[in-house]
């Protein structure tokens, strides 16, 4: 049996065995900042890309992943997310990955979310509240196929008269057997985190703890001609304090030379949604959108816009 199959099954059996669990449902990105929704890309592929060796934004999702980044990248995204009382919270990013030594990553980001309009029903009318978040990750190479990676994240959060700081990491690894497939492994939210509660009839900040949750994931690309490019990425994540999966998948296809077409979609045990994106490839930049349109989890719009800083003359 080869190592790529052996890898493959073992991945299934996992996803497989935590199916058994009964859970309450939850958010496809469970083990980060609900309010923190960054990349347009990984949000349209349904947040599954923990092995994606190529796209920069997986600083947040797997940081092993960082030394496979070729170019410095400048990427700037932003959010609208909508509440079960439409209260619109707004996100900000800006990240950049730095390839700059051999045999090792570099990434970092800077987030602000916060809370732009409200509804006279919501429990957040006439409050300002906003979340700034700092996160700083490396990866090394272990030879020519895997990658081990760490992440640290600072979010410092006020509002109604409170401020709140809290520190947690990440850590992943990557494995790159060949161009076309890739599989990665992460462990995230170690630490605290920061929430918005409105438990109590009105809004108030909160430190949470984690979640903390351990993924799996892996992806298969095509390198056939220019215009048939294709990725299929799957994942599972399981939360590690409380009975919790949920199964991601999404897939991209390149009908054109410019035009990026993805559809996303993930399972908990009592909800599901669809997400969906475009992206346009307009030389050294590219611009991607994603809608997340369904009531069974946070519903958003995402623009991200990423800008090649050494020009190249290859397809994405």
């Amino acid at each position: 049996m080869t190592t790529n199959s052996t890898l493959l099954r073992l991945l299934l059996l996992i996803a497989l065995a935590a199916a058994g669990t009964h859970s309450y449902a939850q958010i496809s990105s469970a083990s980060t900042d609900r309010h923190s929704i960054i990349g347009a890309r990984g949000s349209a592929m349904g947040d599954a890309n923990i092995a994606e060796p190529f796209d920069a934004m997986v600083l947040y999702w797997n940081p092993a992943a960082l030394v496979r980044i070729l170019h410095p990248t400048l990427i700037a995204n932003f959010s609208v997310e909508l509440n079960d009382y439409e209260d619109q919270f707004l996100t900000e990013n800006v990240t950049l990955p730095l390839p700059l030594l051999r045999d090792w990553g570099l990434g970092a980001g800077l987030t602000l979310t916060h809370l732009a309009k409200t509804t006279d029903e919501s429990p957040f009318r006439g409050l300002n509240f906003s979340i700034f978040k700092m996160d700083l990750a490396g990866s090394r190479a272990l030879g020519n196929s895997f990658s081990l990676g760490g992440g640290l994240i600072m979010r410092y959060a006020q509002g109604a008269g409170e401020k709140i700081t809290t520190f947690a990491g990440s850590v992943g690894l990557l494995y790159v057997p060949n161009p076309n497939v890739s599989y990665g492994f992460s462990l995230q939210g170690l630490g605290d985190g920061v929430d918005f509660n409105t438990e109590s009839g009105s809004a108030s900040l909160v430190k949470t703890s984690g979640p903390k949750s351990a993924q799996i994931g892996a992806t298969i690309r095509t390198h056939d001609p220019q215009y048939s490019r294709f990725t299929l990425s799957i994942a599972a994540e399981k939360l590690i304090d409380s009975t919790g999966l949920v199964y991601k998948g999404g897939i991209e296809a390149l009908p054109f030379t410019f035009l990026v077409l993805r559809i996303g979609y993930w399972v908990g045990p009592d909800t599901r949604a669809a997400r969906y994106g475009v992206g346009l490839i307009l030389g050294d930049f590219l611009l991607d959108y994603t809608v997340a349109p369904s009531h069974l989890e946070p519903r958003f719009h995402q623009v991200s816009l990423s800008y090649d800083l050494q020009r190249r003359t290859g397809k994405r």
